[in-house]
């Protein structure tokens, strides 16, 4: 299971502060949530995305198991005036909230898919799942030329997966396909190394990093190019099976 590290959040600061793939994401996701008043972002992370819907709700909550995550996106929320953001540490799958939530957001995190019957009884107006169009690498931070083909998202729900277990419910979907910037700014030639080990295990060496560096200097510091592909799936409540919403422990086996 992915975990965070300090290095791991500063390189996705630098990233979300470089561009506006939240801000982008968050104006597709917005009619989707139109008359909810309370969202909840299960599995939020850093809560980049949730810190831009929070701006047109009346309140933000946020729930991932990383302790770091939430304490950065606390800190964030203070230095940007955020009140209307709460945290919630634990495991959403477990998560009671009392009253629930008009509406449920997962961003590149299983559920749609996997555990919906847990999701219906967790929002109660809409279910919305960003993910990715497919299990495929999409040449992203140019690495391409350099690796073999990688299943960059393998065990991680996708478009192709997720659209057949719904169809096969008989569940109706909206959905709305995205192709976003969210490359990485680095400062220097050590922290790009560091961070194509850390998720690549690439370590490359003599003229490959010269040539990899020469093509991705920006300034007096580096820019891995990134696009993320992908689409944002909203479910109604009120389209799911009986069963669903009333959250039969049987449902939870059949999905």
């Amino acid at each position: 299971m992915f975990q965070w590290t300090d290095q791991s959040m500063d390189w996705y600061e630098q990233a979300a502060l470089h561009c506006d793939f939240h801000r982008q994401l968050a104006r597709l996701i917005q009619p989707c949530l139109s008359g909810c008043d309370t969202i909840a972002d299960l599995g939020c992370g850093l809560g980049y995305l949730s810190m831009e819907l929070a701006q047109n709700c009346q309140q933000m909550i946020c729930v991932d198991v990383s302790e770091p995550a939430l304490e950065r996106l606390a800190q964030n929320c203070l230095r940007r005036g955020i009140r209307n953001l709460k945290t919630t540490r634990g495991d959403w799958t477990l998560w009671q909230p009392q009253p629930r939530p008009d509406a449920v957001v997962l961003s590149f995190c299983n559920g749609m898919g996997q555990r919906l019957p847990i999701l219906a009884r967790l929002a109660r107006k809409v279910i919305i799942s960003v993910m990715p169009a497919s299990d495929e690498e999409n040449d992203s931070y140019d690495l391409n030329r350099y690796l073999p083909k990688r299943d960059r998202y393998r065990g991680r729900e996708n478009h192709k997966t997720v659209l057949p277990v719904l169809r096969s419910l008989g569940i109706s979907w909206e959905e709305i396909p995205f192709s976003l910037p969210f490359g990485q700014w680095l400062g220097n030639e050590e922290e790009v190394k560091a961070f194509l080990y850390y998720y690549f295990h690439f370590q490359p060496q003599g003229q490959q990093l010269e040539e990899y560096l020469g093509s991705h200097q920006q300034g007096t510091g580096y820019y891995l190019p990134n696009i993320k592909k992908g689409y944002v799936v909203a479910v109604r409540v009120e389209d799911l099976p009986p069963e669903f919403r009333k959250g039969a422990s049987s449902c939870v086996e059949s999905v």
